[in-house]
Parts: structure tokens; sequence; C-alpha cells
């Protein structure tokens, strides 16, 4: 679970290794199971003539023009595929890359003592 500050306002958010918007090659269709009264991530409510709904082209939720400002290829798609990403979406892909790199930290220094171990053990043994 990770957190958004936008305006203010502080939201819990989750997040999977294994998300959908991970894996997607084109945009997600799936919009009329997602429709909410506000703006899936700073809960600003839509104006009477809805002008200000964008969707996201990952989670396929309803975010205000402000909650989704650019664009993210597809980790799938072609090279020049791009879709909308929201906050939210954006967010977890940059958490995704942190964890990565982090976990890349660690295995490298994990084999380094490792190495580092059996070279001190191999040492014992000879004396």
């Amino acid at each position: 679970m990770f957190c958004i500050e936008i305006e203010g306002v502080v939201r819990d958010f989750h997040f999977y290794h294994d998300d959908d918007i991970f894996s997607l090659a084109a945009k997600n269709e799936n919009k009329s199971a997602n429709q909410n009264a506000n703006c899936n991530c700073c809960q600003k409510a839509w104006n009477a003539k809805n002008k200000d709904i964008s969707y996201c082209d990952y989670c396929a939720l309803a975010y205000c023009l402000k909650c989704q400002y650019k664009q993210r290829r597809f980790p799938n798609g072609k090279e020049n595929s791009l879709g909308n990403i929201c906050k939210v979406c954006d967010r977890k892909f940059n958490l995704r890359e942190l964890l990565k790199d982090r976990n890349l930290q660690i295995e490298a220094q994990t084999n380094q003592l490792l190495s580092k171990n059996g070279m001190m053990a191999q040492v014992e043994q000879h004396e």
C-alpha cells in the first residue's frame, strides 16, 4: 500500500507486483465497471457537464484532468504505443522501478558478501 498527497488530500492505494497495468500491450477498455461520482485520485466531484473526466488507459478508472496528466508507453506494446496514465498508475510504475533497483542492489550486496565469506572460508581451510 502507498499514499499519494494531492491538494492536501492523502489517499491510500494498493500496489501489487503482478498488477495488470504492468503487462498491458494496449489501452484497457473496461471503463463501464469503474464509474465513480468523483475523481479516483483527488476525489474532486465531476461537474454537471462531465467535461473534466478523463479515463486512464491503464486502470480504466475516471480521473480529473489534473490527475491524468501524461502519457506512458505500454509495457508490452509497440515502441510508439502510448497511453494516457493517471497519477496513481504512474506512481505504481515508479514504485515498481524503485523496488526493482533496490532488489538489484540487495542482490549485488548479497553476492559480494557471499563471495567475501567464500574467500574467507577458503583462506581458513588452507591455514
